[in-house]
Order: C-alpha cells, then structure tokens, then sequence
C-alpha cells in the first residue's frame, strides 16, 4: 500500500521551585500526588456529578453551573515526533514541550510547560508569559527578550527553550478541550476534572488566533478514546493517598484507570486520516508503515 507522508501505578508529580541565588544548581523539590485518568460513559456524568457534590467545591477559575473553561495547548514535537514515540512505546524517561493558554477571549497569558517523567516521578516546570509579550514575539519570530518576575519562571523558560533547540522541536499538534473542574472540601489538594468536547488540529506555527476558524477533529470518539461507548476523560489528581470519597466513586462507577495521552492520540489519528495502519494493540502502538 502506499502510504502518505505526515509531519506527524500511581504517578509521583514534583513541581520545581528556584530562588535567585541558587539558579545555577536547579533542585526540583518534591509535591508527592497521585493522578489517575478514566474514561466513562458520558451518560453517566449527571450521575458523578451528583455523587461528588457533598465532597468539592466549585473551581474558581470556572463559569457557569457547572464549572468550566477552555483550554488549548499547542504541541511541540521534533520532526520525527520522538516524543511522541517515547510515550507510545512507554520510555521510563521522558518529556513533553508544551504551550497552554485558557478561554477562547485571548486575554489569558501562556504558560510554558516541560513535562518530565522519570520512571514513576513527574516534574513539571512552568513560565508565564504575559498575552501581549506572546503575542509580540512568537508568531512573528521576534527575539524580543522576555521579563519574569521570579527567577524560577526565567530558568523554566530558558531550559524550555534549550530543549526545544536540541531536538529541533516546532508546533505540531494544537489540542483544545473543554473542561469541568471541582476541588476538594477538606483536602490540602484534591482535584476531579471532567474533559469534553476534546478536539484536535494539525498546524505549523506559534499563532493561537491563526487556529480560530479551521477545522477542529475531535478525538473523544470510540476511535480515539479506544472504546465502544461515546465517552469523557475523568482525571482525580490528590497529594499522597486518595480520599475515602475518590475511592468510593471509582468502585461504586466501576471505573478502570487507563493511560490517556491527548497529544500522542491526535498524533495517531491523523496517522489513520492520512493512511497509516496501527495495530490493535491500543494506544501503545507504532505505524505499520514506514515513514
């Protein structure tokens, strides 16, 4: 066949913190969390929502009766989308290099991300750009220099950068969600976040605004939720052990814990759209085909 070519156990999570004079010798310092994903039937929603009621409060960052908002993250990969390929074949260590923004209004700053894992350990680094430093700067290739209230947010910055150079990643894959979140009543941390509407497009730049009017492709189908009913991302995230009422939820719902990947599930389906055969292995699979 000929194909087509294309450009395409619980988790420890550890957030980094670095003061001004200790920049040179980056220590992450630990945040222990559990984080699990399910993917439910979406029939069953009203149900849960009911369920956790006693237990959440509404995020503050979320509109509406049930709390929700916008999220969009752009996707960078190397040519040979290796990091893809290291979360599709499981690496023990690997990253992702990220760009998320929140709403569809464009008044939101964006948030640099690398996301480490370890083994078991997550690391995630973080540096806030404001809207209009983005926007100024990298959709027109600009070298103008950023500013950063906090020395951390630099050095995350920096570091993000110096990955994306040595791999040579650029803009792969824009991801857009919606997405329902609710806090723990009682817990220090405890989060459960529904996911819908989650949708995908190829693209080749940095402009958030360039993506408004084209075709999104949804990915929380049967085919690329890999399951036989329409369905939601559900994700609990909780420092150290889960509360007894996350616990009861996830037994009283029979719910199984997957390992979702949004980005490598975009990547995969437009594989499919382009020609591409997978096994029938799930999402841990490679192309069929040569590249």
């Amino acid at each position: 066949m000929n194909m087509k070519r294309n450009r395409f156990s619980p988790d420890i999570v550890r957030d980094d913190f670095v003061s001004a004079p200790q920049w040179r010798e980056i220590q992450d310092r630990p945040i222990r969390r559990y984080e699990a994903k399910y993917i439910v039937p979406i029939e069953i929603m009203p149900a849960i929502r009911a369920y956790i009621q006693p237990f959440v409060v509404s995020d503050k960052n979320g509109i509406g009766s049930f709390p929700h908002y916008w999220v969009r993250t752009l996707q960078l990969d190397a040519p040979d989308l290796c990091l893809h390929h290291a979360k599709e074949r499981e690496s023990l260590n690997r990253f992702k290099l990220r760009i998320r923004t929140y709403g569809k209004e464009g008044s939101s700053p964006f948030f640099f991300e690398i996301k480490r894992k370890l083994g078991g350990t997550i690391v995630k680094s973080r540096a806030t750009v404001p809207n209009e430093d983005y926007s100024q700067t990298f959709p027109h290739g600009s070298r103008k220099a950023l500013a950063f209230s906090k020395e951390r947010e630099r050095m995350n910055y920096l570091n993000f950068v110096r990955l994306r150079n040595e791999i040579g990643a650029r803009p792969q894959v824009m991801l857009q969600y919606l997405r329902e979140s609710y806090l723990g009543r009682q817990e220090q941390y405890a989060r459960i976040t529904f996911d819908t509407q989650v949708a995908y497009q190829p693209v080749r730049g940095y402009d958030f605004a360039e993506i408004q009017n084209r075709r999104w492709r949804r990915i929380d189908t049967q085919t690329g939720l890999n399951c036989d009913f329409p369905g939601f991302i559900l994700e609990i995230k909780t420092e150290s052990g889960m509360p007894f009422w996350m616990r009861n939820l996830i037994q009283n719902f029979n719910l199984i814990r997957i390992g979702f990947c949004k980005y490598s599930t975009a990547v995969r389906m437009e594989l499919l759209h382009c020609g591409h055969e997978f096994s029938a292995t799930g999402e841990n699979c490679t192309p069929a085909s040569s590249w």
